[in-house]
């Protein structure tokens, strides 16, 4: 069942020694990536499509091409990975891959 939910994470350019070592990210990885990055999963969170839609209607956010699958794979599995993730957004994610979703 989907429930018109999704995850959002955060990407941040690296700055000092600490971050998230989980997924670092390089320019080249995807247009908007100009500096070494990680994905902040603390700040990971989940959010209803409508209200992700209405972001981008208003422009508090910006839609971007997708990752390459090998990038966003990397990308998903942090979930799981990263010691800092809500594990609500954990718990989604695994339901999600158990449902087929």
């Amino acid at each position: 069942m989907h429930t018109r939910n999704t995850i959002i994470v955060n990407i941040q350019s690296i700055r000092g020694e600490k971050y998230d070592h989980t997924v670092r990210l390089k320019p080249g990885d995807h247009e908007f990536i100009v500096h070494d990055s990680f994905v902040n999963y603390r700040l990971a969170r989940i959010i209803s499509l409508d209200e992700l839609e209405a972001k981008i209607r208003t422009g508090t956010a910006v839609m971007k091409k997708p990752f390459r699958d090998a990038i966003l794979q990397r990308i998903c599995e942090g979930i799981c990975k990263s010691d800092f993730t809500p594990i609500e957004v954990v718990e989604m994610y695994q339901s999600s891959l158990f449902s087929g979703l």
